[in-house]
């Protein structure tokens, strides 16, 4: 085997260095979105089952209810007249029929009081697929990926400057995921408006979708900045509660500083997905209007 060990290890080498970084992480990128689908098709499969388990509890409720009252009152009936052990289990038997039709009314009763069957559950978000790597998206995911990364181990460190510091590092942590989202969305928009620039052959409507690139592009490159601003804020928040120069009320610069920048990028972000799909909408419509004038 050490014989065969330096050949394969080399290949494996040689193998990894033919994979470009930007390949890798759009690999890396779509395997997460496969995975949040996976995942989102997952509870939504528990949660039919549950509903499905509950109408067939209400189901055989209502079908044992009647049936076990009126054996019930059978025996009971016959153990009016009978003597003896007859008496006695006719009347245990009556006994355990109307307790069983009690049991069964309260089931139904339960389950039409939940007619609408168990709560939806909260599904994660779903992971919008990255552009393709010739992509001019890809340089801004490639920055927002690297950006990520480094700002979720900066916001675990800054925890360590308080309670104040902590909740402060939380938020910003909730509202760079929701942002990161919302950037991702936005340049799997701009591949898409790109792929439909390259199908179009008219020159004057080709002109015209891939002008509706640039606001795309612009609105993309902006939000990295505003993310990567975050970043920052959160280096020197680190730095400071690790020096021991954070204040301990939460309400020191370098606090102020991440506040700042995480209200700017929860903006930016929510502005983001109040017009996702504009963009596409417009150069798709007039796509098809040059498509139909000629």
């Amino acid at each position: 085997m050490a014989r065969y060990g330096g050949p394969m290890a080399s290949s494996r080498t040689a193998l990894s260095q033919l994979v470009s970084p930007d390949r890798r992480l759009a690999w890396s990128l779509t395997a997460a979105a496969r995975r949040r689908e996976w995942e989102r098709a997952r509870v939504l499969r528990s949660w039919q089952a549950a509903q499905r388990a509950q109408q067939r509890t209400a189901r055989r409720s209502a079908r044992a209810a009647p049936r076990s009252a009126v054996l019930g009152a059978t025996f009971l009936a016959m153990a009016v007249p009978a003597g003896g052990s007859t008496r006695e289990v006719c009347a245990g038997l009556g006994a355990f029929f109307g307790t069983r039709a009690v049991v069964a009314l309260a089931s139904l009763r339960s389950a039409r009081q939940r007619a609408g069957g168990p709560p939806v559950p909260a599904l994660p978000p779903p992971l919008p697929l990255p552009p393709p790597v010739q992509s001019a998206a890809f340089p801004a995911v490639r920055r927002l990926d690297a950006a990520g990364v480094a700002l979720r181990r900066l916001l675990l460190t800054a925890r360590a400057g308080g309670a104040t510091v902590a909740a402060t590092a939380d938020a910003a942590m909730a509202s760079a995921a929701a942002a990161e989202r919302a950037l991702h969305a936005q340049a799997s928009q701009l591949a898409t408006v790109e792929s439909t620039a390259a199908t179009v052959v008219d020159p004057r409507a080709r002109a015209t979708v891939q002008a509706a690139l640039n606001p795309l592009l612009g609105d993309l490159e902006e939000g990295v900045a505003a993310f990567e601003q975050l970043l920052a804020a959160a280096a020197e928040l680190a730095s400071a509660s690790v020096g021991g120069a954070a204040a301990t009320d939460g309400v020191g610069p370098a606090t102020q500083r991440l506040r700042e920048a995480t209200d700017s990028l929860a903006g930016l972000a929510h502005g983001l997905r109040t017009v996702a799909g504009l963009g596409t909408v417009a150069a798709a419509e007039t796509t098809a209007g040059h498509r139909l004038g000629n």
